[in-house]
Order: C-alpha cells, then sequence, then structure tokens
C-alpha cells in the first residue's frame, strides 16, 4: 500500500523525484519560501512609508495589527476549507494574491490606500499556509517533524530574505519602481499551477465534525494555543519593530533590510534545527527550551552597549525562540489527525494574528516610553511562554 505522500506527489510530479513523496515536500517548501518573503516584506515597507509620510509608531503598528488579521485571522475559514475540498487551486492562487498586494503598496502611496493592499497581500497569505502545512505533514510520514521542519524552515528562510528584497528594490528602483516586488510571487504561481500536489485526504463524509474533535481535546489545544499567541507576540513585535530601532540608531534603510534579514536567517535557521533535535530528544523537550533559553537572552541584549553585540545576542534569541516553530504544528496535528488543516490555521495564523493585534498596543506605549525599553519589555515575555509549555503534553499515536 502506498504511503499518502508518495501517492500526492505522484500524480503530478516526475516518478523518481517525487519518490517517497520528496518532490511534493520541495513543491510545497518552494511555495512555502515565496509566500513568506511577502509575509515579512510588510515590515520595511512601513518603515519606508514611515519616512515619506511622517507615520507615528503607533500608525506603524495599526498597519502591522491589520495585515496580521488578513495574513492570520483569516487562515482557520481556509484550513475548514481546505480539510473539505480535493484541490490544490488555493495554494497555487495564494502566491499571486500576495503578490499583487504587495506590489500595488507603492503605487497607491497614501496610508488608508495602502493598508488596503496590505489587506490583499494577507489573504493570498493566509490561504497557503492551512493546506500547504497540512499535505506537508503527508510527505515525509515516517519522520513528520522533520518533514514540518523542513517546510516550516522553507518559509522562514523566505521571511528572512522579504526584509532585503524590498531594501534592495527601493535602492535600486526607488518607490515607484518597487512594484517589481510581485514578480516573484505571480512566477510562484505559474509554476505550481502544473505542480502542486492535490489533496489525498478523506472529504468530510466520515470525518466527523470539526468542533467535536476540538472539543475533545480542548485543554492541550487551548495551552498550545496561548503559548503559539505569546510566541507570536514577541516574533511580531520584534519583526515590525526591530527596523525602525536600527533606523533610530543611526543604520541606513539598505543596511537595516541586510540587519533584519540576517536577525530572520538566524530564526529560520532555529526552526530548522528545531525539527532535527526533536527527532532525537521529543517535541515537548524543543518547545520547553525554546521558552526557557530565550527568556535570557532577549533580556540580556538590552544590557549591552554596543548595537552590534545587542542585534548579535537578539539574533541569537531569535534563533532559539523559533525552535518550537514546526513543532506546536506536529504536536497539535496529532492531537486532531482528522482536521489537521484546521488546526494548523488556528495555530500559524489566528493565534499568531491575535499577537499580531497587540502592535497598536505597542507602538502607543512605545511612542510614550521609547521604543527601546519597551522592546526590552516584550523580551519578558517567554517566561510565561516556557510555564505555559511544561503543560503541554506529548504526541498521540
Amino acid at each position: 500500500m502506498k504511503q499518502p505522500g508518495i501517492e500526492m506527489a505522484q500524480r503530478r510530479l516526475p516518478g523518481r523525484f517525487a519518490a517517497g513523496g520528496i518532490g511534493a515536500l520541495a513543491v510545497l517548501t518552494a511555495g512555502h519560501f515565496v509566500v513568506d518573503a511577502y509575509s515579512s516584506a510588510y515590515a520595511p515597507l512601513l518603515a519606508i512609508l514611515r519616512e515619506r509620510l511622517g507615520l507615528t509608531y503607533a500608525q506603524v503598528g495599526a498597519g502591522a495589527a491589520l495585515f496580521a488579521f488578513s495574513a492570520s485571522f483569516m487562515q482557520p475559514l481556509y484550513g475548514f476549507l481546505s480539510d473539505r475540498i480535493n484541490s490544490s487551486i488555493i495554494i497555487v492562487m495564494a502566491p499571486a494574491v500576495a503578490a499583487i498586494g504587495m506590489a500595488s503598496v507603492p503605487l497607491v502611496g497614501a496610508y488608508p490606500a495602502t493598508l488596503a493592499c496590505l489587506f490583499v497581500a494577507g489573504i493570498g497569505i493566509a490561504a497557503f499556509h492551512p493546506q500547504g502545512a497540512s499535505q506537508a505533514a503527508d510527505t515525509l510520514s515516517h519522520r513528520p517533524s522533520l518533514a514540518m521542519a523542513l517546510f516550516v524552515g522553507g518559509g522562514n528562510i523566505g521571511f528572512s530574505l522579504g526584509p532585503a528584497l524590498v531594501t534592495a528594490s527601493y535602492a535600486f528602483w526607488g518607490w515607484d519602481g518597487l512594484w517589481r516586488i510581485g514578480i516573484p510571487g505571480i512566477v510562484a504561481a505559474l509554476l505550481l499551477a502544473p505542480t502542486a500536489p492535490t489533496p489525498t485526504q478523506p472529504t468530510h463524509h466520515g470525518r466527523g465534525s470539526v468542533g467535536t474533535a476540538l472539543r475533545k481535546r480542548w485543554k492541550p489545544l487551548l495551552t498550545m494555543y496561548v503559548f503559539v499567541v505569546v510566541r507570536g507576540i514577541v516574533q511580531l513585535i520584534f519583526v515590525t519593530f526591530l527596523p525602525l530601532y536600527l533606523i533610530d540608531s543611526g543604520m541606513s534603510n539598505i543596511r537595516v533590510g541586510a540587519a533584519l534579514s540576517v536577525f530572520l536567517a538566524i530564526g529560520s535557521i532555529g526552526s530548522l534545527a528545531g525539527g532535527v533535535f526533536a527527532d532525537r530528544v521529543g517535541e515537548r523537550a524543543i518547545i520547553r527550551l525554546s521558552m526557557a533559553g530565550s527568556l535570557p537572552l532577549f533580556l540580556g541584549a538590552f544590557m549591552l552597549e554596543s548595537l552590534t553585540a545587542r542585534l548579535a545576542v537578539l539574533s541569537a534569541a531569535f534563533f532559539v525562540l523559533l525552535l518550537s516553530n514546526p513543532l506546536t504544528i506536529v504536536l497539535a496535528q496529532s492531537w486532531v489527525p482528522k482536521h489537521r488543516s484546521t488546526v494548523s490555521a488556528l495555530l500559524m495564523g489566528f493565534a499568531w494574528g491575535l499577537g499580531g493585534m497587540l502592535a497598536p498596543l505597542f507602538g502607543g506605549v512605545a511612542d510614550i516610553y521609547g521604543l527601546g525599553p519597551s522592546l526590552a519589555a516584550v523580551g519578558g515575555l517567554p517566561l510565561l511562554g516556557a510555564m505555559l509549555a511544561w503543560a503541554l503534553p506529548g504526541r498521540a499515536g
């Protein structure tokens, strides 16, 4: 009997490349790479707009919150749909929609219109993740943590390159030529159309109610949900406001984009490392380490006087924090295996997006107390995350 990942991959990909589900995983990871590059592109775009339009930290936070709402809060809707259809159309169209939204930002210029463009871009980002994560888990059924780590890690690498793509394009083409950042998403959609694996999960018949399945495991799911919210607050606040912190410290836009990309790349390596280590010591051990280990690094970074040293320690903290990134999804999918897209959407999107809703509040606090002290305060949140991590059960099945 064929494994689900093999059947899924062989439907469209050349046989030897697709064997073992590697081909399907490569296709999904490449799409995730492009989509997540747009996930982080909003941060330097808002930083540039802050200078061009004279935005406050609160306005920057509002833009980040709207983007998080569109790119994250809507994911459960797409997860619900993905669990009920047998088509790859969602993950094929998603990169193009994200590209069109991001490419439109420099074409409109005004702040309200910019918010609308970011909302459209978020729709594409939200649509890709639930089905992509569910299918990725199938590709290497004997090593789901590794498959998810590669899928998430590929997305995180794209996430890390997004700021550099924007700032380099801005330096080369200027604001009026920045629409070219939409080209990779269009190309990705064209490449995914003939190669994206089609889900082979059974449709909703006989699978039971989503609500019933979630209620049966509500305690561990709630604990995991709050854990991801805490991690999402730390992650999104630093991704959004670290560029502004560096600009306020005297860095140029091009150097800020490069520094943020390095910061995010180190985090993406952390996601990959978490998947590898989990195969040896288990998901829970790595999830606990991610919070307990990142806490002293986040707090210690702001005690250093050198900006370079501060950024280096913050990067190390981000590496440790994101060790848990793919593992929270793997654990939760094991608890509710028949509704993996929905569960993935709740954790990858809805929980992370709830953390993003605090960005305007954080921006308002930073306008009053300063950006550096406000970021240092957020660095203390892994203490709460560590307490939640110790309450999580192991993988089911």
